[in-house]
């Protein structure tokens, strides 16, 4: 019986390992089993960190206000979120007791109009492109969090967005990741 490495040297059979590792290994990795995110490059500062800013209940006192009609729940008024021009990325995160997981990752003013604060404020007002999935989502007793990181201006925050769905595979991403993931399963994974 012939073997494929009878025929490689040391050095070469290292590199068909290594290859094969990166071939099997490589991105991208569920964002739910990632810890600790890579570095992303131009970055200014740090991630914010997680806020709270839906919730399944509404008319709450405080901070609340009940989102636009036909959607579930309460958000946050925002005073807390970044600055009015500021650019950037930011993450959400869906949360009940014990189970967490990161499930989207956007950015902002790539429309030319929506900074970082107005943005996040959209989706807690009617859930922009994702109401289906926020309205689901708090209709089961999650909550939802979000996380931001500012850049200085469009190119560098979509620049981030594209490496880190080139490297994660965020259940409610499409591009880059394929198909959205149920909330259940991507909890389960």
């Amino acid at each position: 019986m012939v073997y494929i490495f009878d025929d490689l040297r040391p050095c070469a059979l290292l590199s068909f390992i290594s290859l094969f590792l990166v071939m099997a290994f490589q991105y991208p990795q569920y964002r739910e089993k990632v810890g600790q995110l890579c570095p992303i490059p131009g970055a200014r500062g740090n991630w914010s960190g997680w806020q709270k800013v839906m919730v399944q209940e509404q008319n709450l006192n405080g901070d609340y206000r009940n989102r636009n009609a036909n959607h579930v729940g309460s958000y946050r008024s925002g005073r807390n979120f970044p600055g009015r021009r500021v650019c950037g990325i930011y993450e959400w995160k869906v949360k009940r007791e014990e189970d967490e997981i990161v499930v989207y990752v956007g950015s902002s003013c790539n429309d030319g109009n929506s900074p970082l604060k107005d943005r996040i404020l959209q989706y807690c007002r009617n859930g922009s492109h994702k109401s289906d999935l926020i309205n689901d989502t708090l209709s089961k007793g999650y909550d939802l969090y979000v996380r931001w990181r500012e850049f200085s201006g469009v190119g560098e925050s979509m620049e981030a967005e594209n490496f880190l769905l080139q490297r994660y595979n965020y259940a409610w991403n499409l591009r880059d990741n394929g198909i959205r993931a149920p909330l259940v399963g991507a909890l389960h994974m």
